[in-house]
């Protein structure tokens, strides 16, 4: 019997010890499951209504009024042609400032219009128009050869306004007949300051629209223009420029062009062979354009440069003529069609792994559980289409191993319990 117990005692010892390793084991296997990332789907808003693609032909005539304010200079222009007849017209226009780099001038917007007896009157905002004047009424009234009569400088006039101008007011442009005269006002719709002038009617009692083309022989029409002088040819979009007006217009003639003020030589010259009806549609804007330089209208609105804050698809094809001044004559046909849908993925990818020391003592054991989990949801924002794609992966594996040094210290013990048993066993007996 107490060689049996002498046996025992080490391996109750080896137990002990192995339940103390064991237990943090099992512990540590209780590990969190991962936090899953949803996936995102963001889909942008419908496309807007088309617009009518113009097509262009190369009969606009290259001056319409305003000779330049300096030599040595381009002039710009981008219009809407009227084709109905008024008696009087009203248009408001943002007040925008922007400058060319070479000369330091700014833009023109104007109201025009062309009367029955053929005389040709002008008034608008201008910024800039001569360095430093800032925001000004520019006027001027042509007569029915072409000579810019009024101011009798000719040239254009300047008027300033009775108080002060701030960028992004509403100035109203208006052309009416009074007594005789044709009256032309502007007037800044947030602040009241004003100016006008007068200049006789020459027996005109109606304003002309030009049903067949975008102006007469000698370039006169009825419309809206924003027409800015440059030191350099230009052809990129002016800043966006509103007109409005609470009659609507039925329809109208798209064009602009460019030409050397100096010798009257076109840069470019793109207008439209149809005209545009507004009427069926009248809140529909339709884009015409010239490379970079875009217009837009619809029955009550006139937008040179960007249509911002504008949902506008458009496929446009036009055709347009172009001189360097030198006597040669390039004709280039642009087709552009946007679509624009964006679609991108982002996969990540979050891996756990824990490890647990099971009671095991002979083997090694591993045991793997993955788990991949997807979810969807969907939200809106415009304006492109957008597919972002978030996936966790967890892997919770298992291992129960137990450390080598705990083997070394039971063969230890194994061995001190068998010697001290021995020991124990071969001692010599007591004399009674």
């Amino acid at each position: 019997m107490r060689d049996s117990r002498n046996i025992l005692v080490p391996i109750f010892i080896l137990g002990i010890l192995a339940s103390m390793l064991v237990t943090p084991g099992l512990a540590a296997a209780q590990v969190p499951r991962a936090t899953l990332v949803p996936t995102q789907v963001v889909t942008g808003p419908e496309s807007g209504s088309a617009v009518n693609a113009q097509s262009v032909a190369t009969s606009s005539p290259s001056f319409r009024g305003h000779p330049p304010p300096i030599t040595a200079n381009y002039d710009e222009q981008i219009g809407l042609t009227f084709t109905q007849n008024f008696t009087s017209l009203e248009y408001n226009v943002t007040a925008v400032e922007q400058t060319d780099p070479n000369l330091g001038t700014g833009p023109g917007y104007l109201l025009s219009a062309l009367t029955n007896v053929g005389y040709w009157y002008q008034v608008g905002l201008s910024w800039d128009w001569s360095p430093g004047t800032g925001f000004a009424m520019s006027y001027e009234v042509f007569n029915s050869v072409g000579s810019s009569i009024f101011p009798r400088n000719g040239g254009g006039g300047l008027a300033g306004f009775s108080g002060p101008i701030n960028p992004g007011d509403n100035v109203t442009l208006n052309l009416s007949f009074s007594s005789g005269e044709v009256v032309m006002v502007a007037e800044d719709t947030a602040t009241g300051a004003s100016a006008q002038v007068t200049y006789s009617s020459m027996g005109a009692t109606e304003f002309v629209g030009q049903p067949n083309s975008d102006a007469n022989s000698i370039g006169f029409f009825t419309g809206l223009m924003t027409e800015w002088y440059h030191g350099a040819p230009y052809d990129a979009n002016p800043a966006q420029v509103i007109y409005s007006s609470n009659v609507p217009v039925s329809s109208g003639w798209f064009w602009m062009d460019e030409f050397n003020a100096n010798n009257f030589q076109p840069v470019f010259s793109a207008n439209a062979s149809a005209v545009s009806t507004f009427s069926t549609a009248p809140t529909q804007l339709q884009e015409f354009s010239y490379g970079s330089i875009t217009e837009y209208a619809n029955a009550l609105e006139f937008i040179t440069g960007p249509a911002v804050n504008s949902t506008i698809t458009s496929s446009t094809s036009s055709t347009s003529t172009s001189s360097s001044g030198t006597g040669s004559t390039t004709t280039a046909t642009e087709t552009v069609t946007a679509t624009q849908i964006v679609t991108q993925t982002n996969t990540v990818t979050t891996t756990v792994t824990s490890t647990a020391t099971l009671p095991v003592t002979t083997s090694t054991t591993t045991v793997t559980s993955p788990t991949t989990v997807t979810d969807t949801s969907t939200s809106t924002a415009p304006p492109s289409t957008t597919t972002t794609t978030q996936t966790a992966t967890q892997d919770v594996a298992g291992a129960s191993t137990v450390p080598s040094w705990a083997y070394a210290l039971m063969a230890v013990l194994l061995l001190v319990g068998l010697g001290i048993g021995y020991l124990i066993r071969k001692s010599p007996a007591q004399p009674s």
